[in-house]
């Protein structure tokens, strides 16, 4: 097919391109630089962070005859090779489909024959699917490679990798990208695209896409498709079937006011658009924790931890302008716990409305703390009043007969009876 998708169009090319992995850049940059790149690698960490591209850039920047600082040209026909894949000096192995022994000595027959350029890499991804026997059967290349070879893996579970692998090689993380590095990719892409889409559709993209920047690029080209590059918040909602954004809108405001009418009213438009029960609360809770930070730190200092639009971000904080921290913890527990029982509930659409019901007639902080006797002053000091000691007495000693005490327990007048 001649469509390319857009993680493939918009694939970094050059080290400078990567997002959100400045570490593994410096690192790789200077091994280069310096000639003191280790013959083994491993690249782990999550989906959609980079590893293979990386892989390939590195395999580029040393087999790139015209490479400066390390940096390649990407218009020679070795790197041209690289891109499309058909390089007979760098080899991608999939793990997953080669990972017996046998494919191990394909590696091993064929490493010591000498490439064309200056090194023969072997990039082996998903390489944790490799079998028990097949690591075995690498170990001793990995230890002593010949000096024109280097491995790279890749794998997003390293912790099924043996010991002995990871102790012949030079491991580097990758990490989760911010949700802000990729709100500002998608923005790059769309402006390029010409594609025109609201900042809340984007930023609802990128929650969805959990700090994978491919997961990111692969939403975004699906709505471009759908929507003919021109699309808001309701058709993300629609398409990808998340909680449409307005009813957790609505229901904030209701639980914000402490309105079960209004609550009502919300419940009823969760029936009729078939929202999953389990679903919205999850996304409810998460609103709920923004209104938390939102509350509690200004908006320049939680521009990398709320992923929300500016507007969206001021509309959330007018609205809690008069809800004090403490409400919005008690919200907070409320919703985490009707969380916990939603996985034994019977019938867990009762269990939601019964819930948000509650929690929109939860009382105030301040009404509780008014309703105490301790001083509310006493309580926002930390002050803890000091107890009384009671005094020890000892108890008084008892000297009726059982007949009187039975007499005095229920109040009854007895008669004894007379021996005839």
């Amino acid at each position: 097919m001649s469509y390319q998708v857009l993680a493939r169009k918009w694939r970094p090319t050059v080290f400078s391109d990567l997002i959100g992995q400045k570490a593994i850049v410096r690192i790789l940059t200077n091994a280069v630089k310096q000639k003191r790149l280790h013959p083994s690698l491993i690249f782990a960490g999550p989906r959609g962070t980079g590893k293979t591209s990386t892989a390939r850039i590195l395999a580029k920047t040393l087999n790139c005859p015209q490479t400066k600082e390390a940096l390649p040209c990407n218009k020679c026909k070795t790197c041209q090779d690289i891109i499309d894949s058909r390089s007979m000096d760098v080899m991608e192995i999939d793990g997953a489909s080669h990972n017996g022994v046998e494919a191990v000595r394909q590696i091993t027959e064929t490493i010591t024959y000498l490439p064309s350029g200056p090194y023969k890499i072997y990039i082996i991804d998903e390489v944790h699917m490799l079998s028990i026997s097949a690591f075995n059967a690498l170990l001793k290349t990995l230890e002593e490679p010949p000096t024109h070879a280097l491995f790279i893996m890749a794998t997003t579970q390293m912790r099924k990798i043996p010991a002995t692998v990871l102790s012949r090689s030079q491991v580097l993380q990758f990490h989760q990208i911010s949700d802000n590095l990729i709100y500002e990719q998608l923005q790059k892409i769309c402006k390029q695209e010409n594609a025109q889409v609201e900042d809340s559709a984007l930023w609802m993209l990128v929650r969805e896409a959990k700090g994978s920047l491919r997961d990111a690029e692969g939403l975004l080209d699906q709505m471009f498709t759908f929507c003919h590059k021109q699309f808001n918040s309701q058709d993300v909602s629609e398409i990808l079937g998340l909680t449409d954004r307005s009813l957790i809108m609505h229901c904030l405001k209701s639980l914000l006011e402490k309105s079960p009418k209004k609550m009502l009213k919300t419940l009823s438009q969760l029936e009729i658009k078939g929202s999953e029960p389990a679903l919205f609360l999850q996304n409810l809770i998460i609103e709920i924790r923004n209104l938390i930070l939102l509350k509690q730190l200004p908006l320049n200092e939680i521009k990398n931890i709320v992923p929300l639009s500016d507007k969206e971000k001021l509309e959330l904080k007018e609205a809690i302008t008069n809800f004090s921290a403490e409400d919005l913890h008690l919200l907070f527990d409320m919703a985490i716990k009707g969380a916990g029982e939603m996985n034994t509930a019977q019938n867990s659409k009762i269990l939601l409305e019964v819930l948000l019901l509650r929690m929109s007639q939860a009382p105030y902080i301040e009404t509780l703390l008014g309703e105490n006797t301790i001083d509310k002053a006493m309580v926002e000091q930390n002050f803890t009043p000091p107890k009384v000691e009671q005094a020890k007495k000892a108890p008084a000693k008892n000297n009726k007969n059982p007949v009187q005490q039975f007499k005095d327990m229920f109040n009854l007048d007895i008669v004894e009876s007379k021996k005839l």
